[in-house]
């Protein structure tokens, strides 16, 4: 039986036993005794099946890209909650990004050696489908995960914890972790029990203090925080302010790490303006972003 959109073997897909099976009705009319036309594999019948399948959906994400960022984020939202086209969508995005894998593009020139699976990320694609209990992508999650296990028993701030995924991998990597945010929509109720029950379960919640209250009034003491993880505001005011409070609370030789997402605009335009800024002489940026992070070290005095 055939697909009537790819003209391919309906049930093949990249798993079926016999990848170049025969496509039937395959000879031309009126063709008798001349050569058929060479079979089509499985993997290109699901590929085309794909492309049919994805054209609706991808139109319309297309179609939303002319409408403002909130309209489009909800839009957007609407038709991921759609099984049938979610399901469209990732698959099709899961097969380019396979396609486009390459050994020879992809190996790291900063890894030496292979010392534990966050060495291995760059095997995977890293992006915001990642992002679930951490809004973190996996790459990012990967290198902070080894600079934590690299330090002793580190202390740091996380200045934005919402679900609190980042939370946990901060304590299983082995800081001590004071995790912060506002309540402001009222979901920390819900968060933050969630949170404990979960980090009693791994036994972690004695290296994690979570609190409730807004970045720029909690009391911080100087040189107190190995890292301080800021990704809690899109405004560039409060970005600003988060920083210049919370960077005295970094040890010389620390970093203040920021999260620079395009859905924090404040925060990113900050940082270009730090980074040109000469009076903040005890800055110092490292050369490459990891992921959406970038670190910035304190110069000891």
């Amino acid at each position: 039986m055939e697909d009537d959109q790819t003209g391919c073997p309906m049930g093949e897909g990249p798993s079926a036993t016999h990848p170049n099976s025969a496509h039937p009705d395959s000879a031309q009319p009126g063709q008798d005794g001349g050569d058929r036309p060479r079979r089509r594999s499985a993997v290109t019948c699901v590929r085309r099946g794909l492309a049919q399948s994805l054209r609706r959906p991808v139109r319309a994400v297309e179609r939303l890209a002319l409408r403002p960022w909130a309209v489009r984020r909800e839009l957007i939202g609407q038709l991921l909650d759609d099984p049938a086209s979610r399901q469209r969508i990732m698959t099709g995005l899961r097969w380019r990004q396979i396609d486009r894998a390459d050994f020879d593009r992809q190996t790291p020139t900063d890894i030496e050696e292979i010392r534990g699976f966050e060495d291995c990320h760059w095997l995977f694609e890293s992006g915001p489908p990642n992002c679930s209990l951490s809004q973190l992508r996996f790459d990012e999650a990967a290198d902070l995960y080894h600079r934590i296990v690299e330090l002793d028993h580190p202390r740091v701030a996380e200045l934005g914890r919402y679900k609190g995924g980042t939370t946990l991998l901060l304590a299983a990597a082995g800081a001590e972790v004071l995790s912060l945010d506002n309540d402001a929509d009222g979901g920390q109720r819900q968060f933050v029990p969630a949170l404990q029950r979960a980090l009693e379960r791994f036994g972690l919640e004695d290296q994690v203090e979570p609190v409730v209250a807004d970045v720029l009034d909690y009391e911080v003491d100087r040189s107190s925080f190995d890292m301080v993880l800021l990704h809690c505001t899109p405004d560039y005011d409060l970005s600003w302010g988060a920083f210049r409070h919370w960077w005295p609370s970094v040890k010389p030789g620390g970093a203040f790490i920021f999260h620079l997402t395009p859905e924090l605009p404040g925060e990113v335009q900050m940082v270009h303006e730090l980074q040109h800024d000469p009076s903040w002489s005890d800055v110092a940026f490292e050369p490459d972003l990891h992921g959406e992070n970038l670190y910035a070290r304190k110069i000891a005095p």
